[in-house]
């Protein structure tokens, strides 16, 4: 991998889902932006081939992966789901407490969070 700085890594709201990702390849992360949440996944290390007496060495050549390399989190990503579903219908069977902390942190008008770029010059 590169040391690729982006400027502006921050392209989501704080209060809402992700709706927008950066793009990677085989090789890099890209200033190009996709719509949509990226899913779940995670890295498989391939390991080397091993010699008698050696370490075993995981075979990331500087870290590109490929995609037969990255295993979706189904779990991660069902729950996503069901979360979405959930706020959409106003979160049913919460106590009143709850529903009213839970409205109130995704507020962008309410809460006393920083936002990234605020009072920085």
């Amino acid at each position: 991998m590169s040391d690729r700085v982006i400027e502006n890594p921050i392209i989501n709201s704080l209060y809402l889902a992700p709706t927008r990702r950066f793009k990677f390849d085989n090789d890099d992360i890209r200033e190009e932006i996709e719509e949509g949440r990226s899913p779940s996944s995670y890295f498989i290390p391939v390991p080397r081939a091993q010699k008698r007496g050696a370490q075993v060495e995981l075979d990331t050549p500087e870290l590109g992966l490929t995609d037969d390399q990255i295993e979706l989190n189904h779990f991660v990503n069902r729950i996503r789901d069901q979360v979405a579903h959930w706020r959409t219908r106003g979160f049913p069977n919460v106590s009143a407490t709850s529903r009213r902390l839970l409205e109130y942190w995704s507020d962008p008008e309410c809460g006393n969070l920083s936002r990234p770029g605020e009072g920085q010059e």
